[in-house]
């Protein structure tokens, strides 16, 4: 995944996040932070499920898809 892919996700998009572990993760896109502003970690974006945000790392992830909105 790039961030010129992350780019074209609306935020509040609710997104399905599939890890190249397997794990996969549905909630509310809210956010993407650079390399630069994430440093010593890779760019990352952030979602929200039931309440809780979660960081992932955009070199962990093998595919999103937008599969709703807020």
């Amino acid at each position: 995944m790039t961030s010129e892919e992350i780019g074209k996700i609306p935020i509040n998009a609710i997104i399905k996040v599939t890890l190249d572990n397997g794990v996969i993760g549905k909630g509310r896109y809210i956010d993407w932070t650079s390399e630069f502003d994430n440093e010593p970690d890779p760019e990352s974006i952030t979602i929200v499920e039931n309440g809780t945000q979660y960081e992932i790392f955009l070199d962990e992830i093998e595919k999103i898809e937008i599969i709703g909105s807020y």
